[in-house]
């Protein structure tokens, strides 16, 4: 006598096999690509006391360069050093040039020009000197 399969093991191979080839069918689709990431120059700077050793809580400035006969622009970033004198800030890729203003209490403060060509990272070292009392 031959056995003929019931209809529970059939829906349960039928069940088995959506659970598992569905999620596989459905990659099939095509998916779209992420979108492009955002271009942007980062900076990186280090800030050390006179004696070469880190220096942190250094308030950091960071404004667009105006050329002569152009308004200063409004757009500036601020940043404080980490406890290791080191902070990074995003800004928009070049080609521009940023000027970068450091102070910190009791010392003189300093600053620098930084120039970007694209998205790029640029490095810059601040060495603060001490304020001399009296003068």
């Amino acid at each position: 006598m031959k056995k003929t399969p019931n209809l529970q093991w059939i829906c349960f191979l039928l069940g088995l096999w959506l659970l598992f080839a569905g999620p596989v069918l459905a990659d099939k689709k095509k998916k779209e690509p992420p979108p492009a990431p955002t271009p942007y120059a980062l900076l990186e700077a280090s800030c050390f006391n006179s004696q070469g050793f880190s220096l942190s809580g250094v308030s950091v400035e960071v404004t667009i360069k105006a050329h002569p006969g152009e308004k200063p622009s409004k757009q500036n970033w601020r940043a404080v050093s980490s406890p290791r004198g080191e902070l990074a800030l995003r800004l928009p890729p070049g080609p521009i040039t940023f000027v970068v203003r450091v102070k910190r209490e009791g010392y003189q403060p300093q600053e620098k020009d930084v120039t970007f060509t694209l998205d790029e990272r640029q490095d810059i070292v601040f060495n603060l000197r001490p304020v001399r009392p009296g003068r």
